[in-house]
């Protein structure tokens, strides 16, 4: 459905005018920093006004439009990735975990299967259709949906069309700061011990990714010219694990 038809359907769901439908979806959106789609901000503005969109619409929940800590999400996707079952132990558990992506005709989302969750895999295949019942977790800003105690993941008949490509998923393992070497791909826990001051956003040429200077209040780059930017969310700093220490960098684009 289209943004403007659930606009309609809230405002004829909740009595409110239309103009006030979209100042509460513009209140929203400037405090989620316009991190979520429109039709997502369109489904928490529903919900805080005590209406369940897709109860009442019967419509199956697009992927583009889950965000976090949602509920009870109720999902169709193909499978598009399956990862292999991987080992891991920390100080307080160890156990196994896999993962699972799947995508429908507007976006993917990572399925994860914790334990005997794993299982699931010997069910399932690249390019079959699947319903998946459960929570959204926000894991480091990728968001991903878990099974929980009341969870489901189950094939479907359901017919679903996609064209998105699986991403590249790298496989970490835990590791500590003393063990680390140049080329290791590796997982650490540790604190933040330092946060340097960096420019925090970079204004990037779409194009060619080079930085972009700004002249007359537009950004031009020197290859390409006149851009609207894509901008790079910057984070530097130091960790430490109690083994050593490490510089890291955190770059993060804007949707």
């Amino acid at each position: 459905m289209e943004l403007e038809e659930l606009i309609k359907k809230v405002a004829e769901y909740s009595g409110l005018p239309e103009q006030d439908v979209k100042a509460k979806m513009k209140e929203k959106e400037e405090e989620l920093s316009g991190l979520i789609s429109k039709e997502g901000v369109v489904y928490i503005v529903a919900k805080e006004l005590g209406i369940n969109l897709l109860e009442k619409m019967k419509k199956r929940l697009k992927i583009k439009n889950i965000v976090a800590n949602m509920k009870n999400v109720d999902i169709v996707g193909k499978i598009i990735s399956i990862s292999a079952v991987r080992n891991f132990k920390t100080e307080k558990a160890e156990g196994k975990v896999a993962s699972i992506y799947i995508a429908d005709e507007t976006s993917s989302i990572r399925i994860v299967l914790w334990n005997d969750e794993t299982k699931f895999l010997d069910k399932f295949n690249v390019g079959d259709v699947i319903r998946v019942q459960g929570y959204v977790k926000d894991n480091n800003g990728q968001l991903e949906i878990r099974l929980g105690k009341y969870g489901k993941i189950m094939k479907s008949d359901e017919k679903i069309t996609t064209n998105i490509k699986p991403e590249r998923v790298y496989i970490y393992e835990r590791n500590y700061i003393k063990n680390l070497d140049i080329g290791m791909r590796s997982e650490i826990r540790a604190a933040i011990v330092q946060i340097f001051r960096t420019k925090g956003v970079l204004k990037l040429c779409p194009q060619c990714n080079k930085q972009l200077e700004k002249k007359n209040n537009e950004f031009i780059c020197s290859e390409h010219g006149k851009q609207e930017p894509k901008y790079l969310f910057v984070v530097s700093g130091v960790v430490d694990d109690g083994t050593g220490n490490i510089r890291f960098t955190r770059y993060c684009e804007k949707k």
